[in-house]
């Protein structure tokens, strides 16, 4: 490490605050995140390396030839892991061998660890080393890497203190490197701009920009390109809004691989709309799709449409199997049904312990109806109180739900001071 470097990490090390740390999500709801990346930060995919016979060599192969010292390879081999390409997704190897390829001085390797450190995706939530990762990837001349560090500076959202100065200084360093490399079709360079464009940092905010440089980086076959021209004529930013365009270039980023993309193409057809008719069997083609590469959405309305047969007959063991997935994915809401399928022993035995865990640890999370849930089992014996006092557990249960603003519980809180009075 240089001493430039060095003073730079340690400036880092010194504004981070560790109790201002929150708690991320591995994978966020979706809608208007499917596509400009998931919020402003920015996952590198296929970018500055292209697709290549050699991606479809033996993971063995790769990760000798990875073990050898071979950069783009150990990058190659993340990417493997991260997006499920011949292998099983595993984040925690993406970790590994992402930060081998950072370790040999691959800049969007240096990147996508930072991203999964602040993401907590196949690791733990650390910002220091977050930040560092960053940082070398952006002296390194990766442009997301350059915007993602300037993004933490400008949003004062992750334990980073504000700083504008250096978030425009980075902004302007990551539009040098990305109009350079855009200009010699670098799919990486052309995202930076659509995004910078996107959300105007360092640049005069243009939806017509952002789309020009996201159709660019589409034509170029990267994924998350045609993931944002789809977002830009389904919300009709950019371009006048067409719904059967969207989907076409959301199916194509669905079959790069973008799991968002899947989903958002899913939805369309599950609401239909103009151009598009409704139409639930492709919906679920979609949302398999999207659940199959790890998107919390697809696993979750997978879960719904089993239980409620629409498109599928009704599975209540389907529907229980996707909400568990959803629900290691982080969904809540897949959590949620799941905890009651437990209760109700809908599609897997029942355990009620388990629903009344489950249903506490999302009421501790701030979902309201859950609380509510929490109540009902303590006040109808549906859980083993030894206390006499049970009632006033489920008022308090009652009583946060409402708080977090959930009517049910506010009413169920009504109701049961009513039978206790007139008792």
């Amino acid at each position: 490490m240089t001493v430039k470097q060095d003073f730079q990490v340690s400036i880092c090390k010194l504004q981070f605050r560790l109790t201002m740390l929150r708690l991320i999500y591995m994978i966020r709801k979706i809608f208007s995140l499917a596509c400009f990346g998931i919020g402003v930060f920015m996952y590198s995919g296929a970018n500055a390396i292209e697709y290549t016979a050699i991606d479809n060599a033996p993971i063995e192969k790769l990760i000798k030839a990875c073990e050898a010292g071979d950069g783009d390879i150990c990058r190659r081999v993340a990417r493997a892991y991260f997006y499920g390409n011949n292998v099983k997704i595993d984040f925690k190897n993406a970790v590994l061998y992402h930060q081998k390829a950072c370790d040999l001085d691959v800049g969007g390797s240096c990147n996508n660890l930072g991203y999964s450190y602040q993401e907590g995706l196949g690791v733990d939530v650390d910002m220091e080393k977050s930040c560092y990762a960053y940082l070398k990837g952006c002296n390194l001349n990766n442009n997301l890497a350059c915007i993602n560090l300037a993004n933490l500076y400008r949003d004062d959202d992750y334990g980073i203190p504000r700083n504008k100065d250096k978030a425009a200084l980075l902004y302007a360093k990551a539009l040098k490197i990305s109009e350079e490399k855009c200009a010699d079709d670098d799919t990486e360079g052309c995202r930076g701009l659509a995004i910078l464009y996107n959300y105007g940092r360092g640049v005069k905010q243009s939806d017509e920009k952002a789309f020009e440089y996201a159709l660019k980086t589409c034509n170029l076959n990267e994924r998350r390109g045609c993931g944002m021209v789809g977002y830009s004529y389904q919300t009709g930013r950019g371009v006048e809004a067409d719904l059967k365009q969207a989907v076409f270039y959301f199916d194509k980023a669905c079959s790069l691989k973008n799991l968002n993309s899947c989903f958002s193409a899913g939805q369309i057809y599950f609401l239909g709309g103009k151009g598009v008719k409704k139409a639930e069997k492709i919906a679920n083609d979609y949302f398999s799709k999207a659940c199959d590469l790890n998107n919390a959405n697809g696993c979750l309305y997978l879960g719904n449409n089993y239980k409620t047969g629409t498109g599928f007959r009704v599975d209540h063991r389907q529907s229980a199997y996707f909400y568990s997935k959803a629900c290691d994915l982080k969904s809540d809401l897949g959590c949620y049904n799941l905890a009651k399928a437990y209760r109700d022993g809908q599609g897997i035995k029942e355990d009620r312990k388990k629903a009344y865990d489950m249903f506490q640890s999302l009421c501790d999370k701030g979902m309201g109806k859950s609380c509510n849930r929490v109540g009902k089992m303590i006040e109808f014996g549906l859980i083993e109180v030894n206390d006499l006092r049970y009632l006033d557990f489920a008022a308090q249960a009652y009583a946060k739900g409402c708080d977090l603003g959930s009517k049910r519980s506010c009413d169920s809180l009504e109701r049961l001071k009513n039978n206790i009075s007139l008792k």
